[in-house]
């Protein structure tokens, strides 16, 4: 379970738009090791919920991201209050 919350951890640790962190970046905003958040960007590149750029070596949230979102709301039962008034 601990490795999950990590991996959270370090998903949370995005905080804006298209923003752009490497390990080191990610180390200071989760407060874990370097060696941790490497192992752990591995994984969470590997099944495609950040993207790397080789080119400034940072890691972005990538689109899979957004299923965990739309799988919650999806749920939510303000959306079916709301609709009315938004048409």
């Amino acid at each position: 379970m601990t490795a999950l919350a990590r991996g959270l951890e370090v998903l949370r640790a995005f905080r804006r738009e298209g923003e752009a962190l490497g390990n080191g970046d990610l180390a200071k905003r989760t407060g874990l090791s370097k060696s941790t958040i490497s192992r752990l960007v591995y994984t969470l590149n590997k099944l495609e919920y950040l993207s790397y750029d080789p080119d400034t070596a940072r890691y972005r949230l990538a689109p899979p991201v957004l299923s965990l979102g739309y799988s919650c709301l999806a749920g939510m039962p303000v959306r079916q209050l709301a609709r009315p008034y938004m048409q």
